[in-house]
């Protein structure tokens, strides 16, 4: 699962699914021996959502939530919230915005019923930002910017919930969220400015960046195209 993570952030789709498959077989096996671990099914989700395959992200989530939902595992309630999360997503690029809320907020809940489980504060700013998004394409922007100025503040700040390491939660990433919700907005400068942060803390998922819809008007531009190259260069 740490592997796959890491490939997640570099955009290497293959070596991620490859590593992934072994997880989830672990997880699902009902002749494993020792400790089982959990979350390789919502990670597995999220590899799909990023490549644009819904329906068998949903069909991840599902097995991962039938699980979790029954766990005693130190990670189920953490990998339970990312896993509604994850559903809110798929339902943001279905363009289904209601129902993308109703999912954040599940994952919301969780994690304020449990603000000291490992890493969930990356969780909540992940699942507010989804919020931000989802009322954004409703045009409730009053409602959107309250989000995502809760969002901001908790990342900034990193109070009251954990902010432990965890697989999927990390600053790289939440820079690159900050940079696509500024793009959705036309704020080029912030969205250049958070994108450029998520680089320097390790982020590269290019192939995700490319079909970011957000960033539909800005791909072009030079100044991103640089930013883009350099990465690129960095990669090879």
């Amino acid at each position: 699962m740490l592997l796959a993570w890491i490939y997640l952030l570099r955009g290497n789709y293959t070596s991620a699914r490859e590593h992934l498959e072994k997880a989830v077989e672990l997880e699902e096996s009902e002749k494993f021996e020792g400790v089982k671990f959990v979350g390789a099914l919502t990670m597995m989700g999220n590899l799909c959502v990023r490549q644009q395959e819904l329906e068998s992200a949903v069909d991840f989530y599902e097995r991962s939530l039938k699980i979790l939902l029954t766990s005693d595992h130190l990670y189920a309630k953490p990998f339970t919230a990312l896993t509604y999360c994850g559903l809110g997503q798929v339902a943001l690029q279905r363009r289904q915005y209601d129902q993308a809320l109703t999912h954040f907020k599940k994952g919301i809940d969780i994690i304020e019923k449990h603000p000291k489980a490992l890493g969930v504060g990356y969780f909540m700013v992940y699942a507010r930002l989804g919020m931000a998004f989802a009322f954004q394409k409703l045009g409730m922007k009053r409602e959107a910017d309250q989000q995502f100025q809760a969002a901001l503040k908790l990342f900034k700040n990193k109070k009251d919930y954990d902010f432990s390491f965890i697989w999927e939660g990390s600053d790289a990433q939440l820079y690159y969220d900050f940079a696509s919700y500024h793009a959705l907005l036309n704020a080029r400068k912030e969205a250049f400015s958070h994108l450029s942060k998520a680089i320097a803390c390790g982020w590269a998922d290019l192939p995700y960046w490319q079909v970011d819809e957000n960033f539909s008007k800005f791909r072009k531009e030079t100044v991103f195209l640089e930013l883009v190259q350099k990465l690129e260069s960095k990669k090879s």
